[in-house]
C-alpha cells in the first residue's frame, strides 16, 4: 500500500481571548501556498522583532515599518485564502450571530486569530516523515 494523505477538511481548535473556538481547515491549494510563502518567511522576522521588543526596556525603540504592517498583510492574504480553506467557525459570536470567515479577515479585532489560522494552514500543508510511512 502506498502513501495515503488526508487532503480534506479537518477540525482545528484554538483559543481566542481565552475562549475555545473551533473551525474546519483544508490544506492549502498550490495557488494559496504560493500567496502565503512570502508571509510565512516574514513571520519568522516578525516573531524575532516582537520578542526583541517584548524584552526591551526601551519603550520608544524603533519598530521597522514592515513589522508594523505585517499583521494587516496577514489579513489581506487571508481575504484571498480563507474562503477556500476555512469554514464552520464555532465558539464565538458577533452581535448575537455566528462568526463568519469574512469576519476573520475583515475585522481588525481578529488579526491575531487570522495569523494563528495562517500558521496552522501552513503547518497542515507541510508533509512530515510520519505521514509518509505505511
Amino acid at each position: 500500500m502506498g502513501c495515503n494523505l488526508l487532503i480534506d477538511w479537518q477540525k482545528y481548535e484554538t483559543k481566542f481571548n481565552g475562549h475555545a473556538i473551533s473551525m474546519e481547515l483544508r490544506p492549502l491549494k498550490r495557488w494559496a501556498n504560493t500567496l502565503l510563502t512570502p508571509i510565512y518567511q516574514e513571520s519568522k522576522k516578525f516573531k524575532a522583532i516582537s520578542e526583541k521588543l517584548k524584552n526591551s526596556k526601551k519603550k520608544d525603540e524603533d519598530v521597522p515599518d514592515d513589522a508594523v504592517t505585517f499583521p494587516a498583510r496577514c489579513q489581506e492574504i487571508g481575504e484571498k485564502i480563507f474562503p477556500d480553506h476555512v469554514r464552520n467557525i464555532t465558539g464565538i459570536t458577533i452581535n448575537n450571530r455566528e462568526m463568519t470567515v469574512e469576519d476573520l479577515y475583515s475585522e481588525s479585532i481578529f488579526t491575531s486569530l487570522a495569523m494563528d489560522v495562517l500558521a496552522e494552514l501552513t503547518k497542515m500543508t507541510q508533509i512530515n516523515k510520519d505521514e509518509t510511512k505505511n
